[in-house]
Protein backbone atom coordinates (compact mmCIF):
# COMPACT_ATOMS: atom_id res chain seq x y z
CA UNK A 1 0.00 0.00 0.00
CA UNK A 2 2.99 2.59 0.86
CA UNK A 3 3.76 2.08 -2.95
CA UNK A 4 0.21 2.62 -3.77
CA UNK A 5 0.27 0.33 -6.03
CA UNK A 6 -3.58 -0.93 -5.30
CA UNK A 7 -4.49 -3.23 -8.20
CA UNK A 8 -1.79 -5.56 -6.65
CA UNK A 9 -2.10 -5.27 -3.09
CA UNK A 10 -5.72 -6.33 -3.67
CA UNK A 11 -4.78 -9.37 -5.86
CA UNK A 12 -2.18 -10.27 -3.14
CA UNK A 13 -4.89 -9.77 0.16
CA UNK A 14 -7.44 -11.67 -2.07
CA UNK A 15 -4.75 -14.68 -2.64
CA UNK A 16 -3.93 -14.94 0.90
CA UNK A 17 -8.03 -14.69 1.49
CA UNK A 18 -8.33 -18.09 -0.50
CA UNK A 19 -5.96 -19.30 1.72
CA UNK A 20 -7.28 -18.12 5.06
CA UNK A 21 -10.88 -16.76 4.85
CA UNK A 22 -10.90 -15.04 8.12
CA UNK A 23 -7.21 -13.65 8.10
CA UNK A 24 -7.95 -10.32 9.83
CA UNK A 25 -4.83 -9.09 8.65
CA UNK A 26 -5.68 -9.70 5.10
CA UNK A 27 -9.01 -8.33 5.33
CA UNK A 28 -7.61 -4.96 6.85
CA UNK A 29 -5.24 -4.60 4.21
CA UNK A 30 -7.95 -5.63 1.63
CA UNK A 31 -10.72 -2.92 3.10
CA UNK A 32 -7.87 -0.69 2.68
CA UNK A 33 -7.09 -1.50 -1.32
CA UNK A 34 -10.47 -1.44 -1.83
CA UNK A 35 -11.32 1.89 -0.33
CA UNK A 36 -8.18 3.64 -1.85
CA UNK A 37 -9.66 2.61 -5.56
CA UNK A 38 -12.69 3.94 -4.44
CA UNK A 39 -14.60 0.66 -5.14
CA UNK A 40 -17.47 1.63 -2.09
CA UNK A 41 -19.65 -1.42 -2.36
CA UNK A 42 -16.76 -3.75 -2.10
CA UNK A 43 -15.15 -1.82 0.84
CA UNK A 44 -18.46 -1.92 2.80
CA UNK A 45 -18.65 -5.64 2.11
CA UNK A 46 -15.09 -6.49 3.40
CA UNK A 47 -15.00 -4.02 5.89
CA UNK A 48 -18.25 -6.25 8.04
CA UNK A 49 -16.36 -9.29 7.41
CA UNK A 50 -13.32 -7.32 9.19
CA UNK A 51 -15.60 -6.52 11.86
CA UNK A 52 -16.29 -10.15 12.62
CA UNK A 53 -13.35 -11.49 12.40
CA UNK A 54 -11.52 -8.91 14.61
CA UNK A 55 -14.43 -8.90 17.15
CA UNK A 56 -12.55 -9.07 20.11
CA UNK A 57 -9.25 -8.17 19.02
CA UNK A 58 -6.87 -5.64 21.29
CA UNK A 59 -4.60 -4.64 18.06
CA UNK A 60 -5.47 -0.91 16.89
CA UNK A 61 -5.85 -1.99 12.90
CA UNK A 62 -5.95 1.63 12.48
CA UNK A 63 -2.70 1.97 12.99
CA UNK A 64 -0.75 -0.65 11.00
CA UNK A 65 1.18 0.25 7.78
CA UNK A 66 1.34 -2.12 4.87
Amino acid sequence: LAARDYANAEKSFRYDLTRNAKNVWALNGLQKTLKAQDKTRETSLVQNEFKKASSGSDINFNEIKY
